[in-house]
C-alpha cells in the first residue's frame, strides 16, 4: 500500500526510501504514509559516514516507485 521514494542528487548514488509502514495514520477517509529522509543504510550500503547530515532541501529530485516502465520524478522546489 506504500508507496516507496527514490532520492536524487548530483554526484550521489541513488537513496531508495521506503515506507515506514509502521508509522501510518488514519484520519476517517485519509491515510498519511511516512518515509524518511535520513537512514543509516546509506553507511552501510554507500560509505557514506556522515549520513545523518541529509536533509530534505539537500534533494534535487524525487523519483516516485509505482512498479511500472513509468519514471515519475518531481524537481525539489525546496533544493538549494
Amino acid at each position: 500500500m506504500g508507496v516507496s521514494y527514490y532520492l536524487l542528487q548530483t554526484g550521489q548514488p541513488t537513496k531508495l526510501r521506503q515506507e515506514l509502514s509502521g508509522s501510518r495514520e488514519r484520519f476517517e477517509d485519509t491515510i498519511i504514509h511516512y518515509n524518511r529522509v535520513v537512514s543509516g543504510k546509506d553507511e552501510f550500503h554507500f560509505g557514506i559516514k556522515d549520513y545523518d547530515k541529509l536533509r530534505l532541501k539537500d534533494i534535487e529530485y524525487i523519483g516516485i516507485y509505482v512498479g511500472s516502465d513509468t519514471a515519475i520524478m518531481v524537481q525539489n522546489y525546496l533544493a538549494n
